[in-house]
């Protein structure tokens, strides 16, 4: 028996080697020596330091690449920078640019936390700079949609990283002048996520109720608790906003967004009758009333079915302006299995309501937060893994 770190380390050591052969430069990302040092943690707290030994198992000639997506806590992200520089290694940072947790990004919470990371770096010297951009759980977001976060740090790294901030206006002007549309504009492409009381100020953590709320299922209603009861007037608002984006005159020289504006204004038209479905059903199915459930059977599911597939070709079209066809057939696959969920919830409803079935099983058990809190907090929550969302029965 060894160690999981000891084999791990000789095995760098071995690739630094070659790399060293081949006039490569590696650099790694930096958790795993972190994890070593702190039974399992990434995030170092204030009074913690990396022990030695650890810090002499790393390959001197190998980069060690901070990266964090997730930190608002200037104190913290300061600590963790200078935690980096005791290793005897160049460091680089890679931030993040939020459109890995479902269909919409998350442009202003990563404003707000790459403008707490930048402004370390620059104070700590670190000038090598990364943003991702990851496809977690499908890579449903379009690969543009985080367009405001990548000028942003073009911005701040180009023109200077030690620069206070960028001006909004510089910014807007800057995003005309590339893409033909103000930052504010591209910003637009937050809607889906952004309902009230989800700014970064308010909650201090992206959520992402466009995937969730998607998926939800009608009759089990997992992610019922997650969703309050102003969501389908903002979604209706929301599509009305993006498709308005969308029939505008593309502007920019060489690259058209309608597409987006598009894609976003059809999840939002869906999500304004799909949103709430399943806590309008329930209402009205333990409050006796047989016209309302009758209603969501012969014409809100409908209605929804045929928003559904109105995204889905927006999606598809999306996938094919900016992807190899590979991998959309998961979507497929999802957003197909979605339709029939709503068809298979309406002809329940009707068999109940016609005297098939004594009761909706579904519909008794109780709806219980998935996070578990009491509080009446914000209901919106980070939960973005497709088969979690949908598989609360099995």
């Amino acid at each position: 028996y060894r160690r999981a770190p000891d084999i791990m380390t000789e095995h760098l050591s071995r690739v630094a080697e070659v790399c060293r052969e081949c006039g490569f430069s590696p650099m790694m990302w930096s958790d795993m020596f972190f994890r070593m040092a702190f039974g399992g943690a990434y995030r170092v707290g204030r009074g913690q330091e990396v022990p030695r030994e650890i810090i002499e198992k790393v390959p001197k000639d190998v980069a060690l690449v901070y990266w964090d997506y997730y930190q608002l806590d200037r104190g913290l992200f300061d600590h963790m920078v200078e935690c980096h520089q005791k290793f005897d290694n160049e460091i680089l940072f890679a931030g993040g640019a939020w459109k890995w947790s479902g269909f919409a990004p998350h442009n202003r919470f990563s404003l707000e936390s790459s403008k707490i990371q930048l402004d370390s770096c620059a104070e700590h010297g670190l000038r090598n700079i990364i943003v991702t951009g990851w496809g977690d759980d499908g890579g449903e977001a379009s690969q543009f949609s985080t367009l405001p976060v990548l000028l942003y740090f073009a911005e701040r790294l180009y023109a200077g990283q030690d620069i206070p901030d960028v001006p909004r206006g510089e910014l807007n002007r800057r995003a005309a002048e590339l893409f033909g549309r103000s930052f504010d504009e591209l910003l637009m492409f937050d809607l889906p996520n952004a309902l009230p009381g989800t700014a970064p100020g308010e909650i201090g953590h992206p959520v992402n109720p466009a995937k969730y709320l998607f998926y939800n299922d009608v009759l089990e209603g997992l992610f019922d608790r997650h969703v309050g009861p102003e969501a389908p007037g903002f979604y209706a608002g929301a599509s009305k906003r993006l498709l308005a984006m969308a029939g505008l005159p593309d502007k920019g020289p060489d690259l058209s967004f309608s597409y987006i504006y598009r894609t976003l204004g059809a999840l939002c038209g869906f999500l304004e009758i799909k949103s709430d479905l399943g806590v309008r059903l329930t209402e009205a199915y333990r409050a006796g009333d047989r016209d309302a459930m009758r209603n969501i059977a012969v014409r809100d599911i409908p209605a929804a079915s045929a928003m559904l597939d109105d995204f889905y070709i927006s999606l598809r079209d999306q996938w094919r302006e900016e992807n190899k066809p590979f991998g959309f057939s998961e979507q497929e696959l999802r957003i197909g299995g979605l339709g029939m969920r709503l068809a298979s919830a309406a002809e329940r409803i009707l068999e109940y309501l016609d005297g098939g079935e004594g009761s909706i099983d579904e519909l008794d058990e109780p709806r219980l937060r998935v996070d578990g809190r009491t509080d009446d907090a914000c209901p919106y929550i980070l939960h973005h893994p497709w088969n979690s969302i949908v598989r609360a029965g099995v």
